[in-house]
């Protein structure tokens, strides 16, 4: 960089002395993606391989039956005599049919708080600092991937002062897209979430879950009700990731909000079947001792409600912080293990 005499520049100032020339590195080539190195952490070493497929049966067509292969596959009310040639007793044929794992229509829906304190520091990785919402994205990711492989379907939404649906989005951009399908687009919403730079994220689509609004969990359980209501989904592992996990009485309202439509609570709604939620709270070290107690609080309180202990529990916290690196590893550990168990 040359100086800028005053004669040249026209300014009061005359930088006659040359100045330092700065050499600029190309980022392209030396930028380290920290969300990149903190998913390959917890996802490789802890989300399983995919599983042997176990697929429901359904009738695609009919064929003759004889009596050697028995009277459980025949049609019952062909085993009468025909008096038409050509027409005798018939069985159905049965085909798999792909739905998911075990036979199951089976899903993964990750909902995450967008407060504005969901930006706080969490801990750093390879020198560059995460926060918490990034923390929740690679945990997205890494849910992304056990969703690929056990043939789940998934979607990521958040709430705040209101629910959204961050993904998928039909348009790219609508926040309001409950009635779009739920995705099996692994790739391309991998990509999506693990992005570091603003402009690295998929074209049309804003940066992932921006930090804008207050928290109102009611908002947490009404947005994963209505995204699976008319789904057919017969088996869902519901998650929801916070950190404002300070009061159990506030949290148990609000997740027990009665839902207008089944009206029973939405936390019972996400527990029917083989379905189950669980609740996440993260926040720094400092806070842990209190955010402990209201994990057992709000267990208590969801014991209570339904006269029995819930297994596995549906609440726990995780520090996410610099003194305790090793608490994310641990919390996305947890998190995978409750989406597979049996």
């Amino acid at each position: 960089m040359s100086g800028i005499s005053s004669a040249a520049s026209g300014g009061p100032c005359n930088f006659s002395a040359p100045g330092p020339d700065f050499d600029f590195d190309d980022d392209e080539h030396d930028f380290v993606n920290p969300l990149e190195y903190f998913i390959a952490e917890i996802a490789p070493p802890y989300v399983p391989a995919p599983k042997a497929q176990k697929y429901p049966e359904v009738p695609i067509r009919t064929t003759d039956w004889d009596v050697s292969q028995g009277t459980k596959p025949a049609i019952k009310s062909t085993l009468v005599p025909f008096p038409f040639p050509g027409v005798g007793p018939a069985m159905k044929v049965d085909q798999p049919i792909p739905r998911g794992t075990d036979g199951l229509n089976t899903a993964i829906i990750i909902m995450v708080d967008r407060s504005g304190s969901m930006t706080s520091n969490a801990f750093p990785v390879e020198g560059r600092s995460l926060n918490r919402i990034e923390v929740a994205r690679g945990l997205v990711c890494a849910l992304i991937r056990l969703a690929q492989n056990q043939g789940d379907h998934f979607a990521v939404l958040s709430y705040g002062s209101s629910k959204y649906t961050e993904w998928p989005q039909s348009p790219p951009g609508n926040l309001a897209s409950w009635k779009t399908s739920l995705s099996k687009d692994y790739e391309t919403a991998f990509n999506y979430y693990s992005s570091y730079k603003i402009e690295n994220f998929a074209s049309g689509l804003p940066p992932p879950i921006p930090c804008t609004d207050g928290t109102d969990h009611s908002y947490a359980v009404e947005g994963i009700v209505e995204k699976l209501r008319g789904t057919g989904i017969d088996s869902v592992v519901s998650f929801v990731i916070t950190d404002d996990f300070y009061n159990a009485n506030s949290m148990f309202n609000g997740f027990f909000s009665t839902d207008p439509v089944a009206e029973v609570p939405r936390d019972t709604i996400l527990r029917r079947n083989e379905s189950t939620v669980y609740y996440f709270g993260i926040d720094n070290k400092g806070a842990e001792p209190r955010c402990r107690r209201t994990a057992e609080e709000l267990n208590d309180l969801i014991d209570a409600h339904y006269g029995r202990p819930i297994k596995p529990r549906p609440a726990h916290f995780f520090p996410l912080d610099p003194s305790d690196p090793k608490a994310a590893k641990k919390m996305a550990q947890l998190m995978i293990e409750l989406a597979t168990s049996e």
